[in-house]
C-alpha cells in the first residue's frame, strides 16, 4: 500500500493550495471566488485502490480566527474525502 500525502497550505492572500507532492499535481482555491472544481479534487487525489491517503496542513500557523474557520472547513472537506477513499472496500472483486 502506498501512502499519498495531500498538502494544504494557505498564502498571505488566503488562497489555499492543495498539492499531491508525489505526482506534483496541485490546484488553488482562490479566496475571492472560493470555487472548488470536482475534477481538480479527483486529479489531485489520483485515486488508486492500493493507495492510502493522508492530509497535512499548516492551519496552526494562522492567527485570524475567521480565516482559520474558513480554512478548517476546507480541511474538513478533504479529510472526509480522504476517509471515504481509505475506507473503500474492494473485497467483492470490483
Amino acid at each position: 500500500m502506498e501512502k499519498i500525502i495531500i498538502n494544504l497550505s494557505i498564502d498571505k492572500d488566503n488562497n489555499i493550495t492543495i498539492k499531491n507532492n508525489k505526482l506534483n499535481k496541485e490546484f488553488i482555491i482562490d479566496y475571492q471566488s472560493k470555487m472548488l472544481n470536482a475534477q481538480d479534487v479527483y486529479d489531485v487525489f489520483n485515486f488508486k485502490k492500493d493507495n492510502s491517503y493522508e492530509i497535512k496542513s499548516d492551519i496552526d500557523n494562522l492567527q485570524d480566527e475567521k480565516i482559520k474557520e474558513y480554512y478548517n472547513d476546507i480541511i474538513n472537506l478533504f479529510e472526509s474525502i480522504k476517509n471515504e477513499l481509505n475506507e473503500l472496500d474492494f473485497s467483492d472483486g470490483k
